[in-house]
């Protein structure tokens, strides 16, 4: 499945520190199958000198930090769809991670099931899917999805608001599905600390007392790229963006203890000890890696 899988993901300059982060974490998970595609032939030539694999796909006019929501934003958030588009073509699975994202374990182990059951596999961002992870198969579907959100790109919102618009409106048939929440948590759940609205005390508290493994975690529901470091380096989620190059080619390496936030009733063990890892797919229909939703449309409980 490895051959036919690629991980990437998009940025510039300006988040060029966090972006490492991100690309090691993927490293000592074990996944080479990655690029890079970066919006500037700076960001090119630090991460391809390090030895990461890199294209430099398109000048972008902004090298600066951006943030989330902004025109400028909104606009390169657009390119991952040219580049997924292009890739599917090519009849390969895609995964796309934001930079902003901190990788636990190999997700390549996940591929095989979730191609079984879903054309579209995403990351649950509470209040809507997120378009910072998701897995893309390739088809004709998928192909004319890409497709569509490039082509009806728009600066005023940024990419997320307008796919939830698009399946919210019941304007496309998409076989989507949403990943589990406690495994793929974003940033509202995972660094519950800086988030203290009421409206989320419920989903604070079943993320803490789950047992279950944390394999990705965005540093999304805050604003701000020095903030998301931060955060990140408070969860012992940094790797050192920036440092000298990593050991490339590593097979298996044992990903990172998970920190959990504050209050979780049974921590997580590290990956890689003799208790056996519970079973990605269970014997009911809906592997458990998958919110338990609809398989047409309303993807919500």
């Amino acid at each position: 499945m490895n051959d036919g899988i690629v991980f990437i993901s998009v940025f510039n300059l300006g988040c060029i520190e966090i972006a490492e982060n991100h690309l090691m974490s993927l490293i000592k998970s074990g996944i080479t199958n990655y690029m890079a595609y970066v919006t500037d032939k700076e960001s090119f030539t630090i991460l391809t000198a390090k030895g990461y694999k890199v294209t430099h796909y398109i000048d972008f006019e902004v090298k600066d930090k951006m943030d989330f929501g902004t025109d400028k934003f909104n606009s390169i958030s657009y390119i991952r769809y040219k580049i997924i588009n292009e890739l599917l073509k090519k009849g390969k699975i895609v995964w796309y991670l934001d930079a902003d994202t901190v990788v636990l374990a190999n997700l390549n182990e996940l591929a095989p099931e979730l191609a079984r059951h879903f054309e579209l596999v995403m990351q649950n961002d509470v209040n809507m899917p997120c378009t910072g992870c998701m897995m893309f198969f390739p088809n004709k579907n998928m192909i004319d999805l890409t497709e569509w959100m490039y082509n009806n790109r728009n600066v005023s919102e940024n990419d997320q608001i307008l796919f939830f618009k698009l399946i919210k409106q019941n304007q496309v048939r998409i076989n989507l599905h949403l990943l589990d929440h406690h495994i793929f948590p974003n940033g509202l759940l995972y660094f519950n600390e800086l988030h203290t609205d009421p409206r989320f005390a419920e989903l604070h508290i079943d993320f803490r007392n789950s047992r279950k493994p944390v394999y990705f975690v965005h540093a999304n529901w805050m604003v701000g790229i020095d903030k998301k470091i931060e955060a990140l380096k408070s969860k012992k989620l940094w790797f050192g963006g920036c440092t000298p190059t990593p050991p490339l080619g590593v097979s298996t390496p044992t990903p990172p203890l998970v920190e959990k936030p504050l209050g979780v009733s049974t921590p997580t063990p590290p990956l890689g000890v003799s208790t056996p890892t519970p079973p990605l797919v269970e014997s009911t229909p809906t592997p458990p890696l998958v919110e338990t939703a609809p398989k047409r449309f309303r993807v919500f409980h």
